[in-house]
């Protein structure tokens, strides 16, 4: 009798079924085929169902422009696990230009519109300023026109959804900002006063103040900040400001006039009652405008404050120290 070994053989059958790649592989003698794959219980093939090759692929090199960018947003790297999985555990980039950035509990990309819709718009539910606006995609797609947008609560028409806070992979513009302004160094006003601080001034005579102006106590100042696609552009001027006059009073000024005889005073006070010592808060209300390339924008509002002090004589005290 001849004798026989049994050899398993692997067949691979290819379809283009609705924009989808279908490989089927022979499950014999018990080969694996791991859900969500099933095996057709008429052929014995494990149905394998992949992406469309016109969907994102995996990042096999976080430098490529596809991919990731180099601060560990990427979807591979150094062999480890990806960081963006799609719900049947595939690795995806992500970041993809086309799409925007990678959420894995949603299987989605979402791209912030730009510029974002008015407030007006429904799609924002009421939430209008909070937040953005984005447009998402979702694989594995059913064809290659479709998004399944009905999945997350969308429409197929209208591919748009309010998200308080941008998908985990992506940077946050908010965060980006806040970064900008650190960067800027912003300071207190640089107090002038006359007389200056820690003098003596008169009862019923001006003292003036003003802020010894440059880009960080009183701006225009700008910065830029990058993150893989993201740029954010920030900058801030002083609106305004306030100074705690140390007696109950206080005033609003801009910059104020350093003094300079012959020329009047924009920012002065006159103090009424005699005091050994008048401390005096100087605070620079500071406004940063953000703006981003991915459609969303804000500002940024931060109080900083500096102190001077100045003892307040009656003029015939004066005359008669002399």
């Amino acid at each position: 009798m001849l004798m026989f070994r049994r050899i398993a053989v692997a067949m691979l059958v290819v379809a283009a079924i609705g924009g989808l790649k279908v490989t089927s592989v022979l499950a014999e003698g018990g080969a694996d085929c791991p859900p969500p794959n099933v095996i057709n219980p008429n052929t014995g093939l494990c149905q394998i169902v992949a992406e469309d090759p016109g969907d994102p692929v995996p990042d096999e090199d976080p430098g490529d422009d596809g991919g990731g960018d180099n601060d560990g947003e990427g979807g591979g790297g150094d062999g480890g696990t990806p960081q963006c999985v799609t719900r049947v555990g595939a690795p995806i980039v992500c970041y993809d230009p086309r799409y925007g950035w990678w959420e894995n509990e949603t299987s989605c990309y979402y791209q912030a519109e730009s510029p974002q819709p008015p407030g007006t718009d429904p799609v924002w539910l009421g939430h209008f300023p909070d937040g953005a606006i984005y447009t998402f995609t979702c694989f594995p797609r059913r064809n290659m026109h479709q998004n399944r947008c009905l999945d997350i609560g969308g429409s197929n028409d209208d591919c748009r959804i309010w998200r308080r806070d941008p998908p985990p992979t992506a940077p946050d513009p908010r965060e980006m900002a806040r970064r900008a302004v650190e960067e800027m160094v912003l300071k207190a006003p640089d107090i002038g006063m006359a007389p200056p601080s820690g003098s003596k001034g008169l009862v019923g005579m001006e003292v003036w103040f003003w802020n010894s102006i440059n880009d960080h106590t009183w701006g225009p100042i700008e910065r830029t900040v990058s993150a893989g696609a993201v740029t954010v552009t920030a900058t801030a001027n002083v609106a305004t400001i306030d100074w705690d006059l140390g007696n109950g009073d206080s005033i609003e000024c801009d910059a104020g006039t350093p003094y300079r005889r012959g020329v009047e005073s924009d920012c002065s006070y006159e103090y009424e009652q005699p005091s050994e010592g008048y401390d005096i808060t100087a605070t620079s209300h500071w406004v940063v405008e953000w703006t981003s390339n991915v459609g969303i924008n804000g500002e940024i509002e931060l109080d900083l404050q500096s102190n001077a002090q100045i003892a307040i004589t009656e003029a015939k005290q004066v005359l008669g120290e002399r």
